[in-house]
């Protein structure tokens, strides 16, 4: 009997203590390191304008580095989403090349990174709201042309920016570095990467997770929004990346719409230097100009149609007009 209490009450405290650390952990997970800005654009010889909107209430403050080529990049704004616990000064060295192209440039801090305001607890589904307000934000200046709208995202911010991508179609290119493509899989890659057992804490975690963030992992799963998005998309990734291993690339890929997919596998890159590799600049570039100008094609094509069509109609208006007298 007394055994038998000794084993309950052991396992009882066991059960306690795992249940205690995957809450602990859980926490942790949703909360992201505040990490100060230590470069601005002027630092890559960009000028910029401090701008600073709303995301559900907490302040998000930025850079617009507006172009001032007058080439055929000029009315094409990108926005730039940052990889979790890190802020808009990671992305400059992508911001470079891109303005060096003439394009115009959104960089912004999440919620809770950076300058900006905290909103405690982060999540993939928040960096998607923040990146709808910086696109609200765009929508709401004079000098932004609301039909060329593209997003470069890394990591996180390329995970979100597909969950936002399949929301608002708003955004008509997108670029994809080192996205994850399931939370559930990136929970079970960083316990194993940290040594903690599969069992019984992903599941617990992940629970906790959920309750914490209150959302499903499966409703903001990038796989599970992918195919809803019907703009050209590059999906890139790192061969020697061991944070997101490239079969996440695959599985994106496969789920997405793949008529107006591509996908490249950057040979002996791993998660965060992509960028480096001699290709990768004129890869983004090419990939947006391409983007864009079909989408511009498209619509001209359309109004050469309509404009043939209102001068055949105005041709035969005025023959009836010319018989009737």
């Amino acid at each position: 009997m007394l055994f038998a209490i000794a084993v309950f009450g052991v396992f009882v405290i066991i059960s306690g203590i795992t249940v205690v650390f995957s809450w602990y952990f859980a926490e942790s997970y949703a909360t992201p390191l505040r990490l100060p800005r230590n470069k601005s654009p002027m630092d890559y010889g960009m000028s910029y304008e401090d701008i600073c909107f709303f995301s559900h209430g907490t302040k998000i403050r930025g850079w617009l580095i507006s172009s001032h080529d007058s080439g055929s990049n000029f009315k094409i704004t990108i926005i730039l989403n940052h990889q979790w616990s890190r802020n808009a000064d990671r992305m400059l060295p992508f911001a470079r090349f891109l303005h060096a192209a003439g394009f115009n440039l959104l960089l912004y801090d999440a919620r809770s990174h950076g300058e900006s305001g905290d909103d405690g607890y982060s999540s993939i589904y928040k960096f998607s709201e923040d990146l709808i307000s910086a696109i609200d934000y765009l929508c709401s200046r004079a000098d932004v042309n609301l039909s060329s709208i593209g997003v470069l995202g890394h990591s996180m911010g390329a995970a979100s920016a597909i969950l936002a991508n399949a929301r608002d179609h708003r955004i008509k290119a997108l670029v994809s570095d080192a996205a994850f493509s399931d939370p559930v899989e990136l929970t079970r890659l960083i316990l194993k990467t940290k040594h903690i057992p599969q069992f019984p804490f992903r599941r617990l975690i992940c629970k906790f997770v959920e309750q914490i963030l209150k959302l499903k992992m499966d409703e903001v799963s990038p796989l599970n929004n992918i195919g809803k998005i019907s703009n050209p998309v590059l999906l890139i990734h790192g061969e020697n990346d061991r944070l997101v291993p490239c079969k996440q690339l695959e599985e994106l890929y496969d789920h997405s719409n793949r008529l107006l997919t591509e996908k490249w596998l950057v040979q002996n890159r791993g998660h965060s230097v992509n960028y480096l590799d001699k290709k990768y600049s004129d890869k983004v570039v090419s990939f947006f100009q391409s983007a864009f100008c079909n989408s511009v094609e498209n619509r001209n094509s359309v109004k050469i149609k309509i404009d043939k069509y209102f001068s055949a109609e105005a041709g035969r208006l005025r023959s009836r007009l010319s018989d009737n007298r």
